[in-house]
Formats: C-alpha cells, structure tokens, sequence
C-alpha cells in the first residue's frame, strides 16, 4: 500500500518536531486543515495518499455536476474531494457529528471557496431521535458505539440523529450519484436510514468502509440488507474491484445496480 512508508517515514523523521495543532495544507483537492502530529493516518491525509485504492476509485466515479453525500465526514477528505470533482454544478453534502471535526471541516471548505457544499452536524442513522455519541481517541475515530479506541479526555455526548431518507427528501434532492459511509461499526442504521434511496435510484453508488469491530453476523446482514433487499450487486474494493457473496471479513465495499462495476 503507497501509504505505509510514507506516514512511518514522516512520523520517526520529521512529525515530532512540527506544533501540535492544525496547519493549513495545500493539495491537488484544495486546502485541508490538519494537525499532523496526531497519527500516520493523519499524515496520510496530508499526503494524499489515505484509503488509497477507495480515494482512486471516488475520483474515476464523480464528474462536474454530479451529487455526492460523505456520511461520516470526518474533518474533510472526501467532502473536499468530492467537491474538487463535482465542482461549482455539482453537490457535496457532509455529515459529522463531531464538532471539533465539524470545525475544522468547515474552515478547510471555506478556504477553497467550496459554495457547493453543505456540512449537517448530525449523525445519520435508521431513526429520527438523538444517541450518545463516543468521541475518538484519534479525530476518525468517533462512533455511536462504546469501543476500545474512546477518547479518554472527552466523553460522550448526545447527537441528533436523522435518516437520510428524510433529509433528502427535505432538500428536495431526487438525485444521489455517490455515497461514502465511513461511521465507525454504525454502517446499518445508516443504510437502512437511506433503504428508499439505495432501492429506488438506478444511479447511486454505495462506497461503504465496513469497520474492523464490526462483528460478523452484522457483516452479513449488511451484505444481505444491500443485495437482498436493496437489489444491489455488492464488489470487494482493494488494488482491484472483486465481486461478492459475503462481507467474510473488514474493508472497502462498493454496491450498486450496475451490472459491471470497474474503475
């Protein structure tokens, strides 16, 4: 993976001397506000070179014009990618419900003059309501769900939560091109919070990262929520894009109705 010596080799050589805070880092998708000294994956992102394979396979899908929601926004890459992509036509909607990330990914989109875009500090889910929401120990890794990487000085609070479904039909957008989730082990209420939207669109793409404490018999009932219910054709998404039968283990996912699916 092109990522892995890059952020070892910026971490032992140079990340130890820089401030602990965030730095505005010029990039090919704009301006992004990052605080380096946090982790490699952080480091990844300054690079341009995090999920890799997944980011490649975003920047093949999307054209000017098209609109695309990153759910689990995080503070920024994909929204800002997407938003480099579809361009001023186009529409990038982000949900975070993290505010410090949330802060953060506002400065970075207003910093690129990024109008197209709209940040929702909501956590998506499969109900209208609020849940507790865990803060990170590292800025990707907040979840609605208590796990070994909480953040210890922060604790957790409520959010409000919404389906997607709803907020779509809200905004009166009828049309979704691409989908990212990246929720933290919370991937099926999200998916059953938008089921009209992944049933009905003949268009959407679902980018899904299927998390790694997600347990398996939730793996499998996600594959079988996309395929069976949904209708779409699920694909393993790494170095290649592999058709599949199951969710037998963590990582990138891409589901839809397209027939042949390939970058």
């Amino acid at each position: 993976h092109p990522s892995s010596g890059i952020a070892r080799m910026f971490e032992n050589r140079v990340a130890g001397h820089l401030p602990d805070r965030h730095l505005r880092i010029p990039g090919p998708d704009g301006k992004i506000y990052l605080n380096l000294r946090e982790s490699g994956m952080t480091v990844n992102r300054a690079f341009r070179v995090y999920e890799y394979w997944m980011m490649s396979f975003v920047r093949s899908l999307l054209e000017p014009g098209m609109t695309a929601i990153d759910v689990g926004a995080n503070q920024g890459d994909y929204t800002l990618r997407f938003a480099h992509l579809v361009k001023d036509g186009g529409r990038v909607l982000a949900f975070e419900p993290d505010p410090e990330n949330c802060h953060w990914l506002q400065k970075s989109i207003e910093a690129n003059d990024y109008r197209w875009v709209e940040v929702h500090q909501i956590a998506l889910s499969e109900r209208e309501g609020s849940a507790t929401f865990y803060p990170g120990g590292k800025s990707g890794w907040g979840s609605l769900k208590p796990g070994s990487r909480n953040a210890k000085k922060r604790p957790p609070f409520d959010v409000r939560t919404r389906r997607l479904d709803d907020v779509l039909s809200d905004l009166a957008i009828g049309n979704v091109d691409l989908i990212k989730v990246d929720v933290e082990g919370s991937e099926l209420g999200v998916l059953k919070g938008c089921q009209s939207l992944l049933s009905d669109s003949k268009n959407v793409t679902l980018v899904l990262d299927v998390d790694a404490e997600t347990e398996d018999d939730e793996r499998q009932e996600i594959y079988e929520f996309l395929n069976s219910t949904c209708g779409l054709q699920v694909w393993k998404l790494g170095k290649t894009i592999e058709s599949s039968r199951n969710l037998e283990a963590a990582g990138a996912v891409v589901a839809s109705k397209r027939p042949n699916m390939s970058r």
